[in-house]
């Protein structure tokens, strides 16, 4: 229990930390939130979760695998015609997702994206929007 406290505390702060470091948004480009859970190409992996804001072109949030060995930073950007470039990076805590994240934000703001990295971070997936931050951090 006390893992998971931390680990939602971790992610809270994770999250600011990616939102304080995105520009803020304008009227005509409103933050984005992403929550999603993909597979890896290997099925003995853990899943990748995806914590995420997209604001005037910039993608920042968290990654982690499943089991929770691993935190990881994401940062990048979508550039106009939506082709998205992103790189995972690990934090201190644990062994998270290392790698490049390469894609396209589609006309019905799905992100498809294709992964490729270290160990378990390989693979595709399409991340759907969330509907607010609070979806984004676990409550409605």
């Amino acid at each position: 229990m006390k893992k998971l406290i931390s680990l939602g505390l971790l992610t809270s702060g994770m999250v600011a930390i990616a939102a304080m470091t995105t520009p803020l948004a304008s009227a005509s480009s409103p933050v984005k939130y992403y929550k999603e859970y993909t597979a890896s190409s290997n099925p003995s992996c853990p899943y990748i979760v995806w914590h995420a804001a997209e604001s005037n072109g910039h993608f920042n949030g968290v990654a982690y695998y499943s089991d929770l060995s691993g935190y990881s930073f994401l940062t990048g950007t979508i550039d106009v015609n939506g082709k998205i470039h992103v790189e995972l990076k690990k934090t201190d805590f644990g062994n998270g997702p290392v790698g490049t994240v390469t894609g396209v934000k589609r006309q019905d703001g799905t992100i498809s994206i294709k992964i490729t990295g270290e160990g378990c971070a390989n693979g595709t997936a399409v991340i759907k929007p969330s509907n607010n931050l609070g979806s984004l951090m676990g409550g409605g």
